[in-house]
């Protein structure tokens, strides 16, 4: 059966203009989501630094989205090791950055 998603990959050739508008509607909704739950909990690091902060909440974001999703992914589909333990560390590196800045927007 195949991999890829219908969204993604209706039939042959590219993916259709669709997914596109999908891929922005979803990265948005996970920043709408990321920064409702940094106001949730901004309020228990009172005194630090924003770049203290967002780096925390960066690195517990990753610890309980992107391991797992990571591990997920290794369960379910046949990839390099290798490349999966490149896209963790990008991840952290994403979310390390997404929680800084979210941090410094609603400092």
């Amino acid at each position: 059966f195949p991999v890829w998603s219908k969204i993604m990959m209706p039939g042959p050739g590219p993916p259709p203009a669709e997914f596109f508008y999908y891929s922005i509607a979803f990265s948005f909704i996970n920043g709408l989501i990321f920064s409702y739950v940094f106001t949730l909990v901004k309020g228990l690091h009172k005194g630090e630094t924003f770049w203290k902060v967002g780096k925390k909440y960066g690195f517990f974001v990753w610890l309980i989205a992107g391991v797992p999703f990571t591990l997920t992914i290794y369960l379910l589909i046949n990839l390099p090791s290798l490349l999966l333990f490149y896209w963790s560390l990008s991840s952290l590196i994403t979310y390390l950055l997404a929680g800084i800045a979210i941090a410094r927007i609603l400092k």
